[in-house]
């Protein structure tokens, strides 16, 4: 997962002895890699005296609690406002970030510093005159630029929703594989001899065969699109396509044993205990990591004996606000009593990933499995069937697979969707990762058990000769 990290230069002798300090901006820097090592200006100013390093925010031991004066009260609005947009700035990049992390070096650089100032710094670019309409592009690269700017806009009248910010990434990842493999393709151009030619690019790239359904999925949904101005081949809108390819497994899930083990084995480092917690707190609450990182025991409400967690959603933050509250079930209460109420303390995402592997390693998770495995290549990143320790195929997004598959079929679905706030039962349903068979037999069991529950009902045990 992308991840970027806000820090201030240091002042220069000559500012440090001025008279009146001066807000200086602060800047991000994505170093992936010895490859990669970006450091880019971001639109916020802040004094040296207030910045946090360690945090990377204004320092929030500044705020006021319960302030009266106005003055106190207008700190407090400043520090909260730009640590909101410091945040919505890294949500922002980060997203954008890994859209495009399956290009080189050299390209992911150019791409996210373009990224940063047509977004942010529009003030820099050369502004062509507006065109007097506007059709749909027939240039690919355009086309798809032009559809997420048409449908990132609320419409009302069309009772349409504006493009969810996972959407537009992946229209983002789309159109810079395409820019690779042909910068000028129109989609007057895309006919059944391209798709196997553009099929066959992605297998000499070793893409799997899920993520080349999806493209060709969206180039068909885009194309249908491009209709209504261009002429687009029949062959494509009548494409069918493959719905359940062989996909290399995603997300590695834990049995309601091995989360026992985990909570019952000694960690050698306080580091690692805090780690196992917030990983057992994943597992329990079904939050991503984004959100999960930022709980702190002040958003808890308890209500008679139980307890909820308000927490905002990055992911649907643009889309409904991102609130959400989430019921803490007595395995979280649990935890957070070892640390009278409190929760353990924080890691970078992408810390808590390297720690998570530790962890699980600590906890004898070492048989050798067959699972997907994310992997740097030459041709970029690629999700690859390997070999290894089980330890080594664990994510932060684990903890949420295994809620959906331990709990999936114990609650009614529908709660479970409610609980995890996906969009659809289907998005549910892709996270159980137990086997079909087993699926099939929990589903007969709850069948038998609506039986029992009938009146009529008669218990009848089969003689066995």
């Amino acid at each position: 997962m992308a991840t970027i990290r806000f820090f201030i230069k240091p002042i220069s002798k000559k500012e440090g002895n001025s008279e009146t300090p001066k807000p200086q901006f602060v800047f991000f820097r994505y170093r992936p890699s010895r490859q990669l090592d970006l450091m880019l200006q971001s639109p916020e100013k802040i004094l040296a005296e207030n910045w946090d390093a360690e945090n990377q925010c204004w320092k929030k031991k500044q705020i006021t609690k319960g302030a009266k004066t106005q003055e106190t009260k207008n700190l407090n609005f400043d520090i909260e406002t730009f640590n909101r947009k410091l945040e919505d700035f890294r949500t922002t990049v980060e997203t954008y970030i890994e859209s495009v992390q399956s290009a080189d070096a050299e390209e992911q650089k150019k791409l996210i510093k373009d990224f940063v100032t047509k977004t942010y710094f529009a003030n820099r670019l050369k502004v062509d005159k507006p065109k007097n309409t506007k059709t749909i592009p027939d240039n690919f690269t355009e086309l798809i630029e032009f559809y997420i700017e048409q449908r990132s806009v609320a419409d009302i009248t069309k009772n349409v929703k504006p493009l969810a910010e996972n959407t537009v990434k992946k229209y983002r990842t789309l159109q810079n594989v395409l820019k690779v493999y042909n910068k000028n393709l129109n989609a007057t151009d895309i006919n059944d001899v391209w798709r196997t030619d553009f099929v066959n690019y992605l297998n000499r790239l070793n893409y799997s065969a899920n993520t080349q359904v999806k493209y060709i999925k969206d180039i068909k949904m885009l194309c249908k699109y491009a209709d209504k101005d261009n002429k687009i081949s029949k062959q494509v809108l009548a494409w069918e396509i493959n719905t359940k390819p062989t996909n290399v497994s995603e997300y590695l899930t834990f049995t309601f044993a091995q989360l026992e083990t985990l909570k019952t084995t000694v960690m050698p480092s306080e580091k690692l205990d805090n780690v196992r917690d917030w990983f057992l707190i994943s597992c329990y609450t079904s939050v991503r990591v984004s959100e999960l990182l930022t709980m702190h025991k002040d958003n808890i409400i308890k209500d008679g004996n139980d307890y909820y967690i308000e927490v905002i959603e990055k992911k649907n933050k643009n889309k409904t606000g991102g609130l959400k509250y989430v019921y803490l079930l007595p395995q979280v209460v649990e935890i957070l009593n070892k640390r009278n109420g409190d929760f353990p303390k924080k890691y970078s995402e992408q810390r808590y990933n390297e720690y998570l592997k530790d962890v699980c390693r600590e906890a004898k998770f070492d048989n050798i499995i067959e699972w997907g495995k994310t992997e740097v290549t030459k041709h970029g990143t690629r999700k690859i069937i390997t070999q290894e320790p089980f330890y080594k195929f664990v994510t932060s997004h684990s903890g949420r697979a295994t809620f959906v598959t331990l709990f999936k079929d114990k609650l009614p679905i529908e709660i479970t969707q409610m609980h995890t706030n996906h969009h659809s039962v289907e998005m549910v349903e892709h996270y159980d990762k137990k086997d079909e068979k087993v699926k099939m037999l929990q589903r007969a069991k709850t069948v038998a058990q609506a039986f029992k529950g009938l009146d009529d009902y008669k218990e009848v045990k089969l003689k066995i000769v």
